[in-house]
């Protein structure tokens, strides 16, 4: 690191991220509110909200960069804000590619993970009447998919570190 100064203002501008992004996860929420006012309401607020989410994501995406330049070439939070925004600009089509894929490993990863719990939970409980199954079961799919979901955010945080 270049000195204190540059964790903390990384992390300053992370923790305006989290704020806004917040803000706009309630917005997101009180869409789906059951007044049809409040719905109204949060659906526009989604689309006007909607390059916030990018802008949100591009941040992240250029901190974490910076960050490692930082650590790299002993520069400047600035400087090396500066180089991944450059870095970012010039691969812009790679970074998208390279989400994309991400995310359909990710999900790929999260439903093999849910339908082999599912059908180790209906293995085990093949014996039992269909009726008395169904709440086990689909307590057995939340709960694999949301085991499968950690261990492939920690795998493709990880990859991100490469």
């Amino acid at each position: 690191m270049y000195h204190s100064g540059t964790a903390a203002f990384g992390a300053l501008i992370m923790g305006i991220v989290s704020i806004i992004q917040f803000t706009v996860d309630f917005a997101q929420a009180t869409a789906q509110s059951e007044n049809a006012v409040l719905n109204c309401v949060g659906r526009c607020l989604n689309l006007l909200l909607l390059p916030f989410r990018v802008a949100l994501e591009l941040v992240q995406l250029i901190n974490s960069g910076a960050y490692a330049l930082c650590g790299l070439d002993g520069t400047n939070f600035c400087s090396s804000a500066a180089i991944a925004m450059g870095v970012c600009k010039a691969n812009a089509a790679s970074f998208a590619f390279l989400q994309t894929i991400a995310f359909a490993v990710r999900t790929l990863g999260c439903l093999v993970g849910s339908g082999m719990g599912f059908l180790v939970a209906y293995l085990m409980m093949s014996t039992q009447d269909t009726e008395e199954m169904i709440f086990p079961l689909l307590f057995a799919v939340v709960v694999c998919w949301l085991a499968a979901d950690s261990i492939m955010s920690l795998m493709l945080a990880i990859a991100d570190a490469f």
